[in-house]
């Protein structure tokens, strides 16, 4: 159930008292970036948003991600509140893995519904590139008046896949598509080199 929840810029018009599942709060967050979604999804984990975010850290440390901190669920500034593209990398490769997590991030637009069928939210994927350059198929896009926009994309084309993470931009996604066909255009993929002791 939606708490008090006073957050923005990002929100998807979550209203107090409203009956949501956790997979449209989900979809919220993931294809709309909704700040709110991130915030109900904190509240209503075991212990609470004050247990979501020492876990949130506890798992990501638990993936080996040595350089990311969290301070908030939903991403928006505050001290020691950090990340790395490598780690960001890291992450959306293991996310996408997971065939639910691919599914909402590679939704091009869905509208949820509160449990009662009374509330309806109609969610566009900010992923401009979704649909619209071969292979993308997620994962994530940000923005802050802090650190510029951010887009973190998953693309596989031919066979190969490969993370691109696009951080501080003013032209995220038309930086991310120039990355994208300047590595399928350059970059030759070869068979893994076996270990060595030499």
């Amino acid at each position: 159930r939606v708490g008090d929840i006073n957050i923005e810029p990002q929100i998807m018009k979550l209203v107090p008292g409203e009956d949501i599942s956790l997979m449209d709060l989900l979809y919220g967050a993931l294809v709309w970036s909704a700040n709110d979604a991130a915030e109900v999804i904190a509240q209503s984990f075991p212990g609470g948003r004050d247990a979501f975010i020492p876990a949130m850290n506890e798992k990501i440390k638990s993936l080996g991600l040595k350089n990311s901190n969290f301070t908030n669920p939903s991403g928006l500034p505050e001290p020691n509140h950090i990340s790395t593209s490598r780690d960001l990398a890291t992450f959306a490769s293991l996310a996408m893995k997971n065939p639910e997590f691919a599914k909402i991030v590679g939704t091009k637009e869905v509208t949820v519904h509160s449990a009662d069928g009374r509330i309806s939210h109609k969610l566009v994927n900010l992923n401009e590139l979704l649909g619209r350059v071969p292979g993308v198929l997620g994962v994530k896009t940000g923005w802050l008046d802090e650190s510029g926009g951010a887009f973190v994309s998953y693309v596989v084309r031919d066979g190969k896949t490969f993370v691109v993470v696009v951080l501080n931009s003013q032209t995220r996604f038309d930086d991310t598509r120039r990355l994208i066909e300047w590595a399928y255009a350059n970059y030759r993929w070869g068979s893994p080199k076996p270990i060595t002791n030499n």
